[in-house]
């Protein structure tokens, strides 16, 4: 019987940074959000490079990695199968960018969104409620450089993913137009997605918000595909901002959004341009 082998880890700051495995070093170089990217001999030889798409899967690989470190793996995201991230409370399918489970801190938290959409800067080695540890650590130069270099991302995409994901961090998250001006904001995404990328797009990325938010109930999956829907209507010329306004215009009496004026112009992100 073969004998059982040793791993020993070291950390520097809360992150893992080497591993002796068998008497073997391999030094863990990770990137800004705690990802994986290279792995290096004792000699700082490269022996491995990862690339991964924004909610974790390895979108390039090359070498041997000998750890079950990868998507935010410095910070302990435990590859448990290929698509499949062990982390804590809770397991995480990169493929279908939502968690496995509901959140334990639901309704709190939401139930299977991973961080929000937030990729970028945001990340949950708990399982249980997203960060922006990275995001206050380094400051509005580092956050800014994130946010050019995933427009940049996005751009490169050129899909209805990239310009899905762009929409949601531009217009979704922790937004006052989104929360005071709800239907608006769907009609002009849905618009936005269909004229670029088609009413199928469209569909699907509203679907999987429904699917990601489904303990939000029936009623609220049906008004807000109501809403989508109408930024799939014939806009007989005119500018999806236009077209939106006009169907969803007026005041929003809702609680702290009575003083909230109508949004101006949405810019919209160069990944759906």
């Amino acid at each position: 019987m073969p004998p059982a082998m040793s791993v020993t880890y070291s950390r520097v700051g809360g992150r893992l940074v080497r591993e002796v495995r068998n008497s073997v070093i391999t030094r863990y170089v990770s990137d800004t959000l705690g990802s994986i990217v290279q792995t290096r001999n004792s000699a700082g030889t490269q022996t491995s490079s990862t690339e991964f798409w924004p909610f974790g899967e390895v979108r390039t690989s090359s070498g041997s990695n000998p750890s079950p470190w990868g998507f935010v793996g410095a910070l302990g995201y435990y590859v448990d199968l290929a698509s499949r991230l062990y982390v804590r409370a809770r397991y995480y399918r990169t493929s279908l960018s939502r968690w496995m489970t509901v959140d334990p801190l639901w309704p709190k938290e939401f139930a299977y969104l991973y961080v929000e959409g937030a990729v970028p800067y945001v990340i949950d080695p708990s399982g249980k409620q997203s960060y922006q540890d990275t995001f206050n650590k380094w400051g509005k130069d580092f956050t800014k450089g994130i946010e050019d270099r995933w427009t940049e991302f996005c751009r490169s995409l050129n899909d209805c993913n990239g310009c899905a994901t762009s929409l949601l961090l531009n217009w979704g998250i922790n937004n006052r137009t989104h929360d005071c001006h709800h239907g608006f904001t769907h009609c002009m995404t849905c618009c936005v997605l269909a004229s670029r990328f088609g009413k199928d797009c469209a569909i699907k990325k509203q679907n999987s918000q429904n699917f990601w938010q489904g303990w939000k109930g029936e009623s609220v999956k049906s008004e807000r595909m109501k809403q989508c829907k109408t930024g799939l209507g014939d806009r007989k010329g005119k500018s999806c901002d236009e077209y939106c306004r006009k169907q969803h215009g007026g005041k929003n009496n809702k609680p702290g959004c009575k003083d909230q004026p109508y949004p101006g112009t949405l810019a919209i992100p160069f990944s759906c341009t």
